[in-house]
């Protein structure tokens, strides 16, 4: 089989049981990583760790404008620097709650929890204080 005018053979997996995948490939990853390779061939991992790869830059950027934007409308909410900066900070103690969250639900740190995580982080930011 070629796939982009390279020859290729893909190896899949269909695990039973509660297994995620990047953990099989971590199991997987500690063996081919010491496995010799003839001249000219590689190892390419697919799947969801190449879509995981691929988007992760994206996401920081998602982040990165998503935490502007809050600051911005806080800014204009509060009228003051020092109001919106203090709501900000507060940001970084959700994080070990969503990571516990994760760790409790058996749930991976994916594309659906980073929005949740965001969203939160604006719902929290909507109301102004008195």
């Amino acid at each position: 089989m070629r796939r982009n005018g390279v020859r290729t053979l893909s190896v899949r997996a269909f695990p039973s049981g509660n297994r995620l995948a990047s953990e099989i490939l971590a199991d997987a990853r500690k063996q081919l990583d010491v496995m010799p390779l003839p001249p000219g061939c590689r190892i390419d991992y697919g799947g969801e760790y190449e879509n995981k790869q691929e988007i992760s830059g994206e996401m920081r950027n998602a982040l990165l404008i998503s935490l502007v934007l809050i600051f911005l409308i806080l800014l204009f909410q509060f009228r003051t620097l020092v109001d919106p900066l203090v709501v900000m900070a507060a940001f970084p103690l959700a994080l070990p709650g969503a990571a516990l969250g994760l760790l409790i639900t058996h749930n991976t740190f994916g594309f659906t929890a980073f929005t949740g995580i965001l969203s939160v982080a604006a719902w929290s930011s909507e109301t102004p204080s008195s």
